[in-house]
């Protein structure tokens, strides 16, 4: 103990306290969290969404699931026209990328029409609304909830849907759960322009070898409000689904690769040991 406190005693003696914090910091977050899968829309959800990416990009495991809205914004950076004007409106309209968005043939449509320019300039509301696809009614039910995901292979207990987009209005009652909980809704409306329709600031799901944990974010109102009261960016665990058995690193994706890694090793390893493969010392 003697030898850690006189590491710490001088650390704030050569007035380093703070950067020892945030590294510190830094540190038990990238260990807790083993890898990060951002479900897209990084742009359009507030100001500098370029250091967003930027720090995002500096975390030791990542992959990004591009939202409509970075592809938006990737056209723009390309030059189409489309796109320019699109982002300047924070709507959607080009290329392919103008008919997956817009025409009800589309199957990421998911409804009869697309109201934005109804939203922007037309005052009644009625005109506003967009009736959507029989998906979003049916995937409520835990039945065709259970046919789509045998559709993907996937009929074990412990498998789900994860919608995202779908901005779940708490304030309402609803629930981010549907179907008997075969269905999660994870849409994270962190953004403050979607905080009224809500009532929260969205949801994060997380898995470990544990379970499922679903949890409620907090509104995170100011900086210096953190720091004044010692409170971060709050959660509420509104499910926590835990498994029969503790799930390691051999039951993942990554486990698997790693287990077939191995195999081939050993294949090597005994092909020297069996004279099949000769060592070059040359």
């Amino acid at each position: 103990m003697y030898y850690y406190k006189q590491i710490i005693k001088t650390i704030i003696e050569l007035g380093q306290a703070d950067s020892f914090i945030i590294a510190i910091s830094e540190l038990i977050k990238q260990m807790a969290v083993d890898h990060l899968h951002v479900i897209g829309d990084i742009f359009d959800r507030g100001r500098y969404p370029n250091l967003v990416i930027e720090k995002l990009m500096k975390f030791h495991s990542l992959d990004i699931q591009w939202g409509n809205h970075d592809i938006l914004w990737m056209g723009a950076a390309l030059g189409n026209q489309a796109c320019i004007a699109t982002v300047v409106r924070n709507s959607a309209r080009y290329n392919i990328m103008w008919f997956l968005w817009l025409s009800p043939e589309s199957p990421f449509f998911g409804k009869d029409k697309m109201a934005t320019f109804e939203s922007y300039f037309v005052k009644d509301s009625k005109t506003h609304k967009e009736n959507k696809n029989p998906y979003y009614k049916l995937s409520e039910d835990e039945k065709y909830c259970n046919k789509i995901l045998e559709e993907f292979g996937l009929n074990d207990e412990d498998s789900h849907i994860v919608n995202g987009h779908i901005p779940v209005k708490v304030k309402d009652g609803e629930s981010p759960i549907k179907a008997n909980g075969k269905l999660l809704i994870i849409d994270v409306g962190f953004a403050k322009s979607f905080r009224e329709k809500t009532g929260n600031a969205g949801y994060v799901l997380t898995y470990n070898s544990n379970g499922l944990l679903l949890s409620q974010t907090k509104p995170f109102e100011s900086v210096s409000k953190a720091i004044i009261e010692e409170k971060d960016i709050i959660s509420e665990i509104i499910v926590k689904k835990n498994g029969v058995v503790r799930k390691t690193v051999g039951d993942t994706d990554i486990g698997m690769k790693l287990k077939g890694e191995i195999e081939d090793l050993m294949e090597l390893l005994n092909a020297y040991k069996n004279g099949e493969i000769k060592e070059d010392w040359k």
